[in-house]
């Protein structure tokens, strides 16, 4: 059986990032984005992703954006949809985030519409937080 893999895109302009994305749904569904603490930057690359047809938000009240033309194949080559889950995005936010960051991320002003095809975040803080002092409140 074939098991398919994140492929990884990089920061860069939303043109970037969409066409390394349609690049790379060619080999897989899954896509890993690489986001900065920018939020309005990293929710108009979800957008433009979600404009390219290159999401999953089936379900969730956020409209079509369905990645694909019908069937189970996405728009990106005719790779087969994950079949698990719609959830085929992963954030990686390379520890940019703090903890209160990463609560405007999820909310409805940056990545919230999306959260429909994202599977995780990844390393959203440094491991050296001001608060993991080992106090508990």
């Amino acid at each position: 059986a074939v098991r398919a893999s994140y492929y990884t895109v990089g920061l860069g302009g939303d043109a970037a990032v969409v066409e390394s994305a349609r690049w790379g749904r060619k080999f897989t569904p899954y896509l890993k984005l690489k986001v900065d603490g920018d939020l309005r930057r990293a929710a108009g690359v979800f957008a433009a992703l979600r404009d390219a047809g290159l999401l999953d938000l089936r379900g969730e009240g956020g409209g079509s954006g369905g990645g694909g033309s019908g069937g189970d194949s996405n728009s990106a080559g005719g790779l087969p949809r994950p079949t698990h889950t719609r959830r085929h995005v992963c954030v990686d936010a390379n520890a940019s985030w703090t903890p209160q960051l990463a609560h405007e991320a999820l909310g409805p002003e940056a990545l919230g519409p999306f959260l429909a095809c994202i599977a995780v975040l990844e390393q959203p803080f440094p491991v050296d937080l001001p608060w993991s002092t080992g106090r508990r409140r």
